[in-house]
């Protein structure tokens, strides 16, 4: 009897530590575009796809700090605001204008696109409690982000 209350003990023990459930990680991850210098990536454009969800991901290394590697991240959720975000960029870099322009996000982050005279942008998001900066890019550098050329 003894025997029969510790093997139903140690069926029971197994069989709880059995439950485990296990799925395959079945994310699509698709590099549209980089900007590196010397093997230090500034910025990344990544799409990522999965069976219920399209989200294509900008991250970038924050310029906020100069002794600290921090990368932060901002999302857009289709491949149209992605176009269109490039669309304004494109447009404006030109116009040699120090100008923002204030986009929020579908996260609730708000993006600032800084553009200046010298015909360059930076990135600048505020998540609600701080802001991040991204390098300044010009339109050779755009294009390679969003992977045009």
């Amino acid at each position: 009897m003894k025997n029969l209350l510790v093997f139903l003990f140690v069926l029971l023990v197994f069989n709880s530590f059995s439950q485990l459930d296990i799925k395959e990680d079945k994310t699509e991850e698709n590099v549209i575009g980089t900007y590196s210098v010397v093997g230090t990536t500034f910025l990344k454009l990544t799409e990522y796809k999965t069976e219920e969800f399209v989200s294509y991901i900008f991250l970038y290394k924050n310029l906020k700090y100069q002794q600290i590697v921090d990368y932060q991240s901002f999302s857009l959720n289709s491949m149209d605001d992605v176009n269109q975000l490039y669309d304004v960029i494109s447009k404006q870099l030109p116009k040699k204008e120090k100008k923002d322009l204030e986009i929020n996000l579908p996260n609730g982050d708000q993006l600032t696109l800084s553009f200046y005279k010298n015909k360059s942008v930076q990135f600048k998001v505020w998540n609600g409690s701080s802001w991040s900066y991204s390098t300044y890019l010009r339109q050779k550098q755009i294009d390679k982000l969003f992977g045009k050329i």
